[in-house]
């Protein structure tokens, strides 16, 4: 049975494309490059700000050495801790699901790339009202998505097994890190990646709204 939903964060319960696109260009404007489209940051986001910097060099500069992913990961990093939830919104539907699972008894965690210090300010601005037992972001010692250290640190933390917690997220990294972690997984295809990148990335279990969760964990639970 289900007892534990652990959801990634940028893409599953919050749209943070507009914000993450902001500071990422807030980075390029301090270094005095162009901006990059707000689009193009879909799919540079979900493996942590360090690979972001990296891709967004990649974009806009080809080469480029660690230098320069310092210098921009420093003034990201300073915009970001100003105002983490700047221009971040909940999805359609995930305050009401988040309530809906509290009120059925379900657990509920984040695990989320995003620098662990970000990843609670904004869950914490963005829903004040909502009980997780774990909130986990990037941090020293903690491997990164998809390695499944952070599932496997909130699975002991809460005493639940594997078949008792589902991961939501929206990207193939979460796929991978539900998979390696050797939990069930459901697909939100309302975030940064297609239905389609999903399914090729080994989703099994996909779902296209927020309202659609509680049918799914009723179907894992059986």
């Amino acid at each position: 049975m289900i007892k534990l939903c652990i959801f990634d964060l940028d893409g599953t319960l919050t749209d943070t494309l507009s914000s993450i696109a902001y500071f990422g260009n807030e980075a390029l404007r301090a270094l005095g490059a162009a901006e990059i489209p707000s689009e193009e940051y879909r799919r540079f986001i979900g493996n942590g700000a360090d690979r972001l910097m990296r891709r967004m060099a990649a974009y806009r500069f080809g080469q480029y050495d660690e230098a320069l992913i310092t210098a921009m990961r420093k003034v990201y990093d300073a915009a970001y801790a100003e105002k983490p939830a700047y221009l971040v919104e909940p999805y359609d539907g995930i305050r009401e699901l988040l309530r809906s699972l509290s009120e059925k008894g379900f657990l509920l965690a984040v695990n989320s790339n995003k620098p662990d210090d970000m990843t609670n300010a904004v869950v914490s601005e963005v829903f004040p009202d909502v009980s997780f037992s774990r909130v986990l972001g990037q941090r020293n010692g903690l491997p990164q998505k998809p390695d499944p250290a952070a599932v496997y640190e909130i699975l002991s933390a809460l005493g639940l097994s594997k078949e008792e917690c589902v991961y939501i997220g929206d990207s193939e990294v979460d796929i991978t890190t539900a998979q390696n972690a050797g939990i069930s997984a459901i697909s939100a295809t309302w975030g940064f990646r297609s239905r389609e990148v999903l399914i090729e990335a080994g989703a099994k279990i996909l779902a296209d709204a927020p309202a659609e969760i509680p049918a799914l964990l009723e179907t894992l639970s059986r």
